[in-house]
């Protein structure tokens, strides 16, 4: 039975044209005479043994995927707490036969089919595809080093290439981007020789490579490398569209994470929508195999479009990717419940840009119990994750007035991104300063001002050393920080210190608001507001007055143009603008605030007439 051939489907990783687990229904009868018919006492269990090993030596290719299919369907149960015993054991049985089978195999020609036949995306098998990718790159290695042969060569970085992607998934970030540069420079040997047999894994590995020198914050190397890599395949579509399209959108989605993370966000957005193209084309023809990818080239064009003040159109992005992730993870919750907690996480701040902070809460606990799960079973792979999304819990409670319960979510987040910072700082200092600035808020929001102040001069010093090294990438940080230093500092009296810290906050946001107004003006808004407040604490009537005015002037556009999104804020500017003018004896001036006015009568009188 498991020399039954499955349907072919596609290339895992950087596998040969060597069939693969195909996307179809389970045959639940089928795979139920197997578990009946090789389960059992022990020595039924290791005659099952060697029938699974006997059938692999006979047919290789098919009764791997035969028994990754297995794994897929019953292996799960292992990690999923509403599982039965009996389901459990079936789960332990085919994990067992994987397990001996791979530690009969020991050289490159037997362990390739299983290594190739194991899923890309997975987590339950997360620990065993690493386990047998390192072995296939080790007798690869070994090979190369014996006959130093091109195919040799070959081979050795396509399983170099694999067991990056292998090492990264359980989160061992360093030896990731060891195995990746290996692969690469392997690569790139061989296409000096035959640069049309090689380019094309060439491209493939410095694609990797960019992932892996970003997840160790080393963003201007990642950079170059995504650049290198969208330049040979953007050549070689042009003369193959068919074979190289999906590589061309693979390496454009990450090129705009690349762009983004060093602040470039009109160009990220340019490449993530020539990539939504592209996976939109390629789905409609071949919805199996390209849904996920355009599920994630949606999110992260979401994401792009959120960073330029485009809000409708990032929600509406985030609620296509949302959808299609959870059909996938509904069906294989294995290869796409990391996927669906990512979309959701990304939809909870999608909804709360709007205003809409209820569905934007729901949204926020379910990616968050998602992967509380995924890190309960692999913490090295997934704390990062369930960190961010903790921190983006924190908001989304205290959006809705829940303090105590958003100071628990911060302080959890925060120790995890302190101890992830320690490691590996380049790559989590970042997140560890995010994590200490919404601390503070929270904090403060309990009236704990003193402990809300060291929370935020650290949060501020971490920005600030970011921000030197690349500008462009941290300036918003570093303003963000500084705006929240000025309150911590007023709310303990210290007047002058926190009127310094807000100047250079309005500085800082001016310069960004003048180059990208949609995606900086309401935060420059918000800017002069505070400083609006400490000019007053500070009897400076005039000044706060002429801060206030300027908020307004500053938030006007994006209040007409999206009023249900930052209504509160104009609200709020509005009644201090009149009260600070009724003070000092200054009349409002009708031309800035009339069109403002006009707006919230409209607003009334709509819901006057629900």
């Amino acid at each position: 039975m498991l020399q039954q051939e499955l349907p072919p489907a596609g290339q895992v990783g950087d596998a040969p044209e060597e069939p693969r687990l195909g996307t179809v229904q389970p045959d639940l009868i089928g795979e139920g005479l197997i578990i009946e018919a090789l389960g059992g006492e022990a020595a039924i269990e290791a005659e099952a043994s060697d029938l699974v090993l006997r059938a692999y030596g006979a047919t290789g290719a098919r009764a791997a995927a035969a028994l990754v299919r297995l794994l897929q369907d019953y292996a799960h149960s292992l990690e999923d707490p509403e599982a039965s015993e009996e389901e459990r054991a079936t789960g332990r049985r085919v994990m067992g036969w994987l397990r001996r089978l791979a530690g009969a195999l020991d050289d490159i020609e037997t362990i390739e089919p299983l290594a190739f036949a194991l899923p890309v995306q997975t987590t339950v098998l997360r620990e065993d595809a690493l386990e047998i990718t390192g072995r296939a790159a080790r007798l690869s290695r070994d090979r190369l080093a014996a006959g130093c042969e091109e195919r040799d060569a070959a081979r050795a970085a396509t399983w170099a290439n694999n067991l990056s992607n292998r090492l990264s998934d359980l989160g061992r970030r360093e030896e990731a981007l060891a195995a990746s540069e290996e692969a690469t420079g392997l690569y790139r040997a061989l296409a000096r020789a035959k640069p049309d047999a090689f380019r094309p894994d060439l491209a493939r590995a410095l694609n990797n490579l960019s992932n892996r020198l970003s997840a160790l914050g080393r963003r201007e190397e990642a950079l170059a490398a995504s650049e290198e890599a969208t330049g040979l395949y953007r050549a070689l579509a042009e003369a193959s569209p068919d074979a190289f399209r999906p590589d061309l959108a693979r390496a454009l989605n990450n090129l705009s994470n690349r762009l983004s993370d060093l602040g470039r966000h009109k160009e990220a957005l340019a490449a993530s929508e020539e990539a939504t193209g592209l996976y939109r084309a390629l789905a409609r023809a071949k919805p199996d195999a390209f849904r996920p990818d355009l599920a994630r080239a949606l999110n992260n064009l979401s994401n792009r479009l959120s960073a330029l003040g485009r809000r409708e159109e990032a929600l509406a992005a985030s609620e296509e990717a949302t959808d299609i992730h959870r059909a996938l993870a509904e069906a294989s919750p294995d290869a796409f419940r990391p996927d669906l907690a990512r979309a959701l996480n990304n939809l909870s701040n999608r909804l709360s840009d709007l205003g809409r902070h209820e569905e934007a809460l729901a949204a926020s606990v379910e990616a968050a119990d998602i992967r509380r799960a995924l890190a309960e079973a692999r913490p090295d792979a997934f704390r990062p994750d369930l960190a961010r999304a903790l921190n983006n819990l924190s908001n989304r409670l205290s959006d809705l007035g829940r303090h105590k319960e958003a100071l628990a979510a911060i302080e959890e987040a925060a120790d995890i991104h302190r101890a992830l910072a320690e490691a590996r700082p380049d790559a989590f200092r970042p997140d560890l300063a995010s994590a200490l600035n919404n601390l503070s808020n929270r904090l403060s929001d309990l009236g704990r001002h003193k402990e809300a102040l060291a929370a935020i001069e650290e949060a501020a010093d971490i920005h600030r050393a970011l921000a030197e090294a690349r500008p462009d990438a941290f300036r918003p940080d570093l303003a963000r920080a500084l705006n929240n230093l000025s309150g911590r500092l007023s709310d303990l009296g210290r007047h002058k210190e926190a009127l310094a810290a807000i100047e250079e906050a309005v500085g800082l946001y001016r310069a960004l608001a003048e180059v990208r107004p949609d995606a900086f003006s309401e935060a420059l808004s918000v800017s002069l507001g505070a400083l609006s407040d400490i000019r007053n604490a500070a009897n400076d009537q005039p000044g706060a007055h002429d801060a206030i005015g300027e908020a307004i002037l500053v938030l006007r556009p994006l209040f007409i143009a999206q009023p249900g999104a930052v209504g509160h804020w104009m609200a709020m500017y509005l009644q201090r603008y009149i009260a600070l003018g009724e003070g000092i004896g200054r009349q409002p001036d009708l031309q800035l605030i009339g069109p403002v006015i006009e707006i919230f009568q409209r607003l009334q009188g709509e819901e006057d007439d629900e």
